[in-house]
């Protein structure tokens, strides 16, 4: 399998500040290409795109976005699952973390 980008190319890695825009600087191959950032000490594997690291702001925009309704859906889980628990008084039984 070929390397995801090349050395120079932006990505967009997501970080807890929001999506950080940086260059590729080295891609080094190993039995799998590790990809090297501008700025970040980590390392990255072809595993990370469409995780962390994306080829696109928009698909990184998008990965943000569904993150996002997930904990949303995740929060109105949890409080429908604490009145159905009232509802059916069965005390501090829960499913959904």
């Amino acid at each position: 399998m070929g390397d995801r980008c090349n050395v120079g190319d932006t990505v967009y890695r997501l970080s807890k500040n929001g999506i950080m825009e940086t260059k590729v600087i080295a891609i080094d191959h190993y039995p799998h290409a590790v990809y090297r950032l501008e700025g970040w000490p980590e390392s990255y594997f072809d595993r990370a795109f469409g995780k962390t690291l994306f080829l696109t702001m928009e698909d990184a925009n998008n990965a943000i976005r569904i993150k996002t309704n997930i904990a949303k859906k995740r929060e109105l889980l949890k409080e429908y699952e604490r009145k159905l628990n009232v509802e059916l008084n069965i005390g501090e039984h829960y499913i959904v973390k």
